[in-house]
């Protein structure tokens, strides 16, 4: 995440930006209706790294962040191509984290303000949200597949 910050103690605005690395699990419900689909479901999402613009440099600052937290997750896309066991599609999914990913020792510190010496005027939440753009290949494996046309359980021809 990049931001742009001004302060009232200076004239000029300086650039700040939060990396973070992380494993995200979902369980999602997808249905499917004329080759597009709708998915939602939570997440849990286990954060493995932080780094963050300090002190005039990049510095890890993982150990002043929640380790996981838990979100949501709202997507819809379609299939573009396929066969019987073959389909191609491409989607969006948006996410939401529902929690402070901001740990007590953090919020003591004053994370995530780069600005060390302005304290906020009142602690509010940090939820991580962000966008994925998706590409998808399915195969069917094993006996039978199910179609993304909504058909019947199709046998998987024997070569």
């Amino acid at each position: 995440q990049d931001f742009t910050f001004n302060t009232a103690t200076s004239t000029t605005d300086f650039d700040y930006s939060v990396e973070w690395q992380s494993i995200d699990l979902y369980v999602l419900y997808r249905g499917i209706r004329n080759r597009t689909y709708f998915e939602i479901g939570p997440m849990y999402s286990l954060l493995q790294k932080f780094e963050q613009d300090r002190l005039g440099g990049k510095q890890e600052t993982t150990q002043f962040y929640e380790s996981s937290y838990i979100g949501g997750a709202f997507g819809f896309g379609g299939y573009i191509a396929g066969s019987e066991t073959f389909s191609l599609g491409i989607g969006v999914r948006l996410n939401y984290g529902f929690g402070d990913v901001v740990n007590d020792k953090g919020l003591v510190e004053g994370f995530p303000n780069p600005v060390r010496d302005i304290a906020y005027e009142k602690v509010e939440k940090t939820n991580i949200m962000f966008a994925q753009f998706l590409v998808e290949f399915n195969f069917g494996v094993g006996r039978f597949a199910k179609t993304a046309c909504s058909e019947r359980f199709k046998r998987i021809r024997r070569r």
